[in-house]
Formats: structure tokens, C-alpha cells, sequence
């Protein structure tokens, strides 16, 4: 039976000192590596913040995948409620003459008056068409008093409709 070479202790670890054969020798190094392994992972496993818990970020980012999609799914399918506006279209026409609209003024006493002449309320058709046939215009402005009855005011809005304007604005003057 060999005899076991001698070990000497340094920092708690045993290291095998010089053997007497080259088969010793051998075997001695090979312990003294195999030792100084185990020394440095037991020094690094109770010292080292290196291997403290990793958090795996996978399970999150797959979270956070199926939430975008969901916000993406839900928002497409999503109707605004609201009116529907009706924006006024570019009003360019061939020709760069301002059309004239027509005028239409209504006092206090209900004394209705087309281009500076008085008129009673059964002749506004006519007079609109008549101007119509005079002028290119698609408008008309009533200006009445504020003290004008409605009725009177409607009932000219009406014979202006019938003589074929559409757009119509009504304008209230002060007293």
C-alpha cells in the first residue's frame, strides 16, 4: 500500500504537497485542481450576486403582446357617436363676378320691401322670380326688424322657397 503524500492547509483547502512517484504526482495535481475548483465555486456561490434569481421576461412580453392585440381588436370596431356635419364645399365658380343675393327688408310695421320698393306679401314670388331671371344667384337675405311679427318673417321665407331659392339667411336688425 503507497503511502498518502503530505498535505499542507492554506485558507481552509487541503493541497496536496510534492509526491514521491510520477504516478503521485499525477494523482496530486489532479486533486490539488479538482480542490481548488470546488474552493472557488463554494467562495462564488456564497459571495457572488451574480447568481442571485434571473427574472425570465417571456411570460411578460407574451402579456403584452395579447394585450396590444386585444386594444388593436377592440378600438377598429369602435363607432363614434356624433353628428354628421355637413361642411360647405369650395365655391369656385367659372365665372368671378359676385353673385348679388337677394335682399328682402320686413319693419316693425310688417312693410315688406324688395330693391328699395314697397311690396305686398302675395307679389314676393314674383319679384324673386323676376330677379332670379336677372341675376345668377342661388341666396337670399331677409332682413327683418325686431320687432316683426314671425309670422309675417315665415311666410316670406315660404314665397321665397317657392320662387326657387334654397338658401336663405335670416338677419334680425335692432331697434
Amino acid at each position: 500500500m503507497a503511502k498518502k503524500p503530505p498535505t499542507s492547509v492554506n485558507n481552509g483547502v487541503c493541497f496536496l504537497q510534492n509526491a514521491i512517484s510520477f504516478d503521485n504526482k499525477q494523482y496530486t495535481r489532479v486533486l490539488e485542481l479538482k480542490e481548488k475548483k470546488d474552493y472557488e465555486m463554494k467562495r462564488k456561490k456564497h459571495t457572488s450576486a451574480d447568481d442571485e434569481a434571473q427574472i425570465d421576461m417571456t411570460p411578460m412580453l407574451d402579456i403584452v403582446f395579447i394585450m396590444l392585440i386585444f386594444f388593436i381588436v377592440t378600438t377598429s370596431f369602435v363607432k363614434e357617436k356624433g353628428l354628421d356635419v355637413n361642411r360647405p364645399e369650395d365655391n369656385k365658380s367659372n365665372n368671378n363676378q359676385p353673385s348679388r343675393s337677394l335682399s328682402i327688408r320686413i319693419d316693425a310695421n310688417g312693410i315688406i320691401s324688395m330693391g328699395g320698393r314697397e311690396v305686398d306679401i302675395r307679389r314676393v314670388v314674383a319679384n324673386a322670380q323676376t330677379f332670379l331671371a336677372e341675376n345668377n344667384t342661388d341666396s337670399a337675405a331677409i332682413q327683418a326688424d325686431q320687432d316683426t311679427e314671425h309670422g309675417i318673417v315665415v311666410e316670406v321665407m315660404n314665397q321665397v322657397k317657392i320662387a326657387g331659392i334654397e338658401k336663405i339667411s335670416v338677419l334680425v336688425k335692432d331697434a
